[in-house]
């Protein structure tokens, strides 16, 4: 709604502009704005992680779904992981297509094309797990992907988190470990800093508070 009475707008300008439309007649003026209201992210704690990812490791879509919780990888670019993609000599997973509607495509945007830095741990994990007699490591479609997903919170005994919300629990336990924002910026692949700010400003509230509460006991 935001983006259609935007762009409503500008080509009313532009009429007025072109001489099309009246200067004088405006009536998007007189009409609100649409605003937006974010919806809470839900995401995993780092104790509720631990348990998903030991319940996750039993599903046929145990490779997706760990990329996205200990990488940050959105839901098509799990999908879409190649061997190819994997440079096991720099330790790095080369980012840059997605898969949408079964089809591959480029990434979501020119800075979602990235270099993710991996570990032995997430090397041995693409050995456990991955399909090595095809092109892609995982093969089982979104269908299973989703099923997986959730067998893993109802076994790990966890509330109800989307498959967003493990990129948002791979940022938010980053940060609250330490990470610098920047770090998590160029991981998530965002192109500005203030929107990795904006969304996982909760993340560094938690220390913050922690350092309050310590100040009052010991001035109590």
């Amino acid at each position: 709604a935001q983006l259609l009475h935007a762009a409503l707008r500008a080509g009313w300008r532009y009429g007025q502009q072109r001489r099309v439309i009246e200067a004088d007649h405006s009536p998007w003026q007189f009409v609100q704005a649409p605003v937006h209201h974010a919806k809470p992210i839900v995401y995993l704690t780092p104790a509720e992680m631990s348990s998903y990812i030991r319940h996750v490791q039993k599903t046929p879509a145990a490779l997706p779904l760990l990329m996205m919780v200990l990488l940050g990888l959105r839901r098509g670019e799990a999908l879409a992981i190649k061997w190819s993609q994997i440079d096991k000599l720099s330790m790095v997973l080369h980012v840059d297509c997605q898969i949408v509607n079964g089809s591959e495509c480029r990434t979501k945007s020119r800075t979602s094309s990235r270099k993710e830095p991996i570990c032995a741990e997430i090397l041995r994990f693409f050995e456990l797990y991955g399909d090595k007699t095809r092109q892609y490591c995982y093969n089982g479609g979104v269908k299973q992907l989703y099923a997986s997903h959730k067998k893993a919170l109802i076994q790990a005994r966890l509330s109800p988190c989307t498959l967003h919300g493990l990129r948002h629990s791979c940022a938010t336990a980053a940060l609250a470990g330490g990470a610098p924002m920047t770090a998590v910026q160029q991981m998530l692949g965002h192109a500005h800093f203030s929107t990795t700010a904006e969304i996982y400003s909760h993340a560094l509230l938690d220390p913050q508070r922690q350092a309050v509460k310590q100040l009052v006991m010991l001035a109590g």
